[in-house]
């Protein structure tokens, strides 16, 4: 995974242009997952995708928000010596990176899938 698929992605950048959004969600993905390609599914009939954080749910389902999803790396600098997740070490990066929210005062919803809930619980 490059390091330009780490950390916060704003998916819905107009949104943040606005300056009103009402809510920040976050999304989470789980082991071995992407922060992009995690949350898309590709139509087999025309080939287009829809990642439904970015296309359906700032517009559809909950307008007004800012969308993001955060990405992660499991490579052996995230790991203990015993190969097990270093929580220590992994958190701090992630709270690096959940930091850079700015609106602190509107509420935040974490949507995590598998070790994406222990990220969020961790941090």
């Amino acid at each position: 995974m490059s390091s330009k698929d780490l950390g916060l992605l704003v998916l819905n950048p107009e949104t943040a242009s606005w300056g009103d959004a009402t809510v920040d969600i976050i999304a989470v993905h789980g082991f071995n997952g992407h922060r992009e390609t995690s949350w898309q599914q590709t139509n087999i009939i025309n080939g287009k995708s829809t990642m439904w954080l970015k296309d359906l749910l700032p517009y559809d389902l909950v307008p007004g928000a800012q969308v993001y999803s955060f990405g992660y790396d499991l490579t052996p600098a995230t790991k203990g010596t015993s190969g097990a997740l270093d929580h220590g070490v992994f958190s701090e990066k992630s709270i690096h990176f959940f930091s850079r929210l700015q609106h602190k005062e509107r509420p935040i919803v974490f949507i995590c899938h598998d070790l994406g809930g222990v990220v969020v619980k961790e941090v």
